[in-house]
């Protein structure tokens, strides 16, 4: 791999940032996301180093190293040596360090300087190396923002060492887990401060309206409620708990920072008895472990999602793809509902390349693969399989539907004028296979092989059409 797309190297850092979530929080996490990031770069870069930031001491610690002498860092940058491209402006600086030179990458998250990302060579690095390094370190950024946040939380449960319960078990079911950690989270707010009921409200990303509503209350287990049967939410601007107004009870902000993450309502509707201010200190100090878990959730999530997604185009990639197939098709087959493939192949894009280049053949990708996803449902799930071949799986369709997507796609693909990088355009014209499940197959494998079959019959008759794996 050469490191001089920004699309690439974002794709590895989201890789070696998932590789930060794995284990430990300790310097062995941050020298498998470095090996993860010196492996395919190693013919370019002898050592990659990760670095994070001590704003007390206004200096970064090197955690860890990946090259010949890899392991535990043991280097530390002041502050005040870096110029200030690198930390107010936010550019990747190249520095001498004898005969090597060194890219040094801030690693931003929220608009916060967390750390550094460092990559080691003998040659200078040219201004397309500089764009993707800064790629490369922005994608890492969650990863080392979960590293960092659960390193937080587990030095703050060091120093709680008589901690109650409830803390314990909750940090029992941390990590990975957010369900088991959520619901069991409301259960001891009944079971152990002796609340009649617990509401949990998970704000969205965007934190527009709730996402979810966990509700836990006196001889019931929490389940999921409908948001809509919530209680108004009160205006929660700071951290500070707000009284319920009609029976004895509190709602409490879930922030990190200013990251308004969720609330929790708990409250004595049956026995009215009011909470101790003790009890209601316990919830403050509990809603802030359950921020942290928040939202280390999030931020896996968002590079899990990361990693599942094409470099170029944004589509899902085939091992993803074929794992939902799979999952969708045996649903599918309970409900007895039916559904189809589509396998498309853009045709004579070797012109395209053999024309314009590979970049201009790149940016038509793109664009097919958005004009693509457009005209498709919500619910359909789209894939890139490689070069310029796609893959559609439509859930909950019949074979007349089928085929009538797969020719709006189709005439969608083929009407629109592409702009390629040198300002030229291009038109592009597409074959399409449909295979229908359960007619022409039951097994995901087969079906996908019908589909791709009906493909290429589609090229051999003239190429531009959609046949059905009926017709082949």
């Amino acid at each position: 791999m050469r490191l001089v797309d920004p699309t690439q190297a974002a794709a590895l850092g989201a890789r070696a940032g998932l590789a930060l979530c794995q284990g430990d929080a300790t310097y062995r996490a941050f020298w498998r996301a470095a090996e993860v990031i010196l492996q395919p770069l190693s013919h370019t870069f002898e050592q990659v180093s990760i670095f994070v930031a001590d704003p007390q001491e206004d200096v970064f610690h090197e955690e860890a190293i990946a090259g010949p002498d890899g392991g535990q860092g043991s280097d530390e940058l002041p502050m005040y040596q870096l110029p200030d491209a690198l930390l107010k402006d936010g550019r990747v600086v190249e520095r001498s360090r004898g005969p090597y030179r060194q890219l040094l990458a801030p690693i931003r998250l929220a608009g916060q300087l967390i750390g550094l990302l460092s990559l080691t060579s003998r040659a200078g690095a040219t201004p397309a190396q500089l764009d993707a390094v800064a790629a490369l370190a922005d994608a890492l950024a969650p990863g080392v923002g979960y590293a960092l946040q659960r390193r937080a939380a587990e030095q703050a449960l060091s120093v709680m060492h008589a901690a109650a319960k409830m803390s314990r078990e909750l940090v029992g079911v941390s990590g990975f887990s957010p369900d088991r950690l959520l619901y069991r989270f409301v259960s001891l707010v009944v079971e152990q401060l002796k609340f009649d009921r617990a509401t949990l409200v998970v704000f969205s990303e965007e934190q527009a309206a709730p996402a979810r509503v966990i509700c836990a209350s006196l001889g019931r287990p929490p389940t999921e409620i409908n948001p809509e049967r919530l209680p108004p939410i009160p205006h929660l601007i700071t951290d500070d708990p707000l009284p319920v107004q009609d029976v004895p009870g509190v709602w409490i902000p879930i922030n990190l920072g200013r990251q308004r993450l969720g609330a929790l309502l708990a409250d004595n509707l049956y026995s009215l008895e009011t909470p101790s201010r003790e009890t209601i200190q316990s919830l403050i100090d509990l809603t802030g472990q359950v921020a942290l878990s928040l939202e280390n959730v999030r931020l896996f999530e968002r590079l899990q999602a990361m990693a599942l997604r094409d470099d170029l185009t944004g589509l899902f990639r085939p091992g993803y793809f074929y794992e939902r197939l799979q999952e969708e098709l045996a649903r599918l087959e309970q409900d007895g509902e039916p559904a189809a493939l589509i396998f498309i192949d853009l045709d004579d894009f070797k012109a395209v390349n053999d024309t314009y280049g590979h970049r201009a053949g790149d940016a038509l990708l793109v664009q097919v693969a958005q004009e693509l996803k457009s005209g498709l449902r919500p619910r359909d799930v789209v894939c890139r399989m490689g070069g310029d071949e796609f893959i559609v799986f439509l859930p909950r369709v019949k074979e007349t539907d089928a085929v009538a997507i797969a020719q709006r796609v189709c005439d969608r693909i083929a009407r629109k004028e592409y702009v390629l990088p040198d300002g030229a355009r291009a038109r592009v014209r597409v074959s399409a296979g449909v295979s229908l499940y359960p007619q022409n197959a039951r097994d995901w494998q087969k079906l996908i092989h019908r589909a791709d079959q009906a493909m290429y019959f589609a090229k051999r008759s003239g190429k531009g059409r959609v046949y059905t794996a009926a017709l082949t």
